[in-house]
């Protein structure tokens, strides 16, 4: 019961403390919607450690990847690392992601491979096989004639002399010309190393010129949060030398006050600069506690962990680089939950705790098509009948969920809002209609007798009619609509409202 009372909050209240982010310019956790999931092919085993079974610790996307792939919307390709003890890395293409009712492995549509498994850095000083752990596809940066796909290299227990961990490589796996390895300032190992991911050029230009790399990690032996800087290999050289110190300005750097609700159970294992319009959030993808408290793998008697995207505000981290704010006092306005979306089996307890109620999922890197606002989430150690296996989750950011109250509706200028809560659903959603005051706006004059809200499949086939739910003589103002989606599939559903000659749509997932 404790750890159902638990779930629950964390599931019906992810956005506790967000009330001061600006809602015209922050991303939320609604603001991003799962599609579905992918499972992972890159053919042939190559060496010891060339596949996917117990990896997928880090991504990258890469937009120029699978060039006679499919008009599918889901174009570019992935590269992502192998198993977590060696050093390889492939590109396998991006599938239309799918549904599975149980939740199972074998259902999931599958990637094809691009490029086999390759270790691209066996010729470099210092090379030793420890795995990767950041991945990150830039376009050509200074000097450079083409984009580069960077890389971490390291593990939670080792460190390659002088604690140097980047390099870059061309994307062709079969002739990489790999340069590296470099160390990120004069920092602890334990706060850099790990995740990487692109800051966008306009933030960069702005708060620290020419360094579009986002680079850093967390070990609960460092600096306790997700310790972020910002950095340029290329400003060392084309390539710098081997064994070089890189310049890194500090974005997030914990070292004189933890994260909020930070733990030894707090992962960080990826992140991503996402941005879309007008709007913009730092994610993390870590695990959490239930219950925030810090202990020890989720404590002797605690409630289990589950992984989650937390959201930071990119306004904070240009306070510090500007030296308003300290690089510590940055945190998290919003977390998204994942456990609903992910697959297979939870994992049992670890580090001796046999007590905790729940078990956990386990995640792994991260990967951004900027483009199209598709975020790649994912999950590791993915039960099979074979080796543990890394699965693909998607979800694509939708600005257009609504923002329940009168402040939401007067920023619509007159055009009415959907939202739809909670989504991803099951099986049940409450779907809102707000319309403007009236006199608000120049077309507050929306009032109709006759809406048409109704719901439709991927396919385009409608599934539910709720015109008639909608009481008319309230449309003006609010409605709200109850859907029991209880006799259909798993899936992508379009919500469709006509009214006055307009039409509104909002996508939303079925996720039993």
């Amino acid at each position: 019961m404790r750890l159902l009372s638990l779930l629950l909050a964390v599931m019906l209240f992810p956005l506790a403390g967000s009330a001061q982010q600006d809602r015209v310019n922050a991303l939320y956790p609604e603001n991003l919607i799962y599609e579905g999931a992918f499972t992972l092919n890159a053919g042939a085993s190559v060496g010891d450690y060339g596949r996917f079974g117990y990896g997928g610790d880090a991504f990258a996307y890469y937009p120029d990847g699978d060039p006679s792939g499919t008009n599918d919307g889901y174009p570019g390709s992935l590269f992502g690392a192998g198993h977590a003890s060696g050093n390889y890395i492939t590109e396998v293409t991006i599938p239309v992601p799918g549904f599975s009712a149980t939740k199972s492995y074998t259902d999931l549509p599958r990637t094809s491979p691009v490029q086999p498994f390759a270790d691209p850095f066996t010729g470099l000083p210092d090379y030793q096989r420890m795995g990767v752990w950041g991945l990150a596809y830039l376009s050509a940066q200074g000097q450079q004639s083409s984009g580069k796909l960077y890389a971490n290299i390291g593990n939670d227990y080792a460190a390659l002399p002088n604690q140097v961990h980047m390099a870059w490589l061309d994307v062709s796996l079969s002739n990489p010309n790999t340069a590296g390895f470099w160390r990120l300032g004069t920092y602890s190992q334990w706060d850099i190393g790990h995740y990487m991911f692109e800051i966008p050029k306009d933030w960069a230009d702005q708060y620290v010129p020419g360094k579009t790399l986002a680079c850093g990690r967390m070990r609960n032996w460092g600096a306790e949060g997700p310790n972020l800087f910002a950095c340029a290999p290329w400003e060392n050289g084309n390539p710098p030398p081997a064994g070089d110190t890189l310049d890194g300005t500090p974005l997030m750097h914990f070292t004189g006050k933890s994260d909020k609700g930070f733990s030894v159970c707090s992962w960080y294992k990826a992140g991503a600069w996402l941005t879309y319009g007008q709007r913009s959030a730092v994610v993390m993808y870590c695990t959490q506690n239930y219950s925030l408290d810090f202990s020890y793998f989720s404590g002797p008697f605690g409630a289990g962990m589950y992984p989650t995207l937390l959201f930071y505000d990119p306004t904070d981290l240009s306070e510090v680089v500007q030296g308003s704010r300290n690089e510590w006092d940055i945190r998290w306005y919003a977390r998204k939950n994942l456990d609903l979306c992910f697959t297979g089996e939870k994992l049992g307890p670890r580090g001796g705790n046999l007590n905790m109620e729940d078990n956990y999922f386990s995640p792994g890197g991260l990967a951004y098509d900027r483009q199209r606002g598709l975020l790649y989430v994912a999950q590791t150690l993915v039960k099979t009948s074979g080796e543990p296996q890394p699965v693909i989750h998607v979800f694509r950011i939708d600005t257009t969920a609504a923002l329940a109250g009168q402040n939401a509706a007067r920023k619509t200028n007159g055009t009415p809002v959907l939202s739809v809560c909670p989504n991803p659903f099951n099986p049940m959603v409450k779907i809102t209609i707000t319309n403007p005051p009236a006199g608000l706006g120049t077309n507050a004059k929306l009032k109709i007798t006759t809406p048409e809200l109704k719901i439709f499949d991927i396919r385009g086939k409608e599934v539910a009619d709720l015109s008639s739910n909608i009481n008319s003589s309230k449309f003006i103002i609010r409605n709200s609509v109850i859907w029991n989606a209880s006799g259909l599939p798993s899936g992508m559903y379009v919500l469709y409202l006509k009214t006055s000659g307009r039409v509104f749509s909002k996508s939303m997932t079925l996720l039993k």
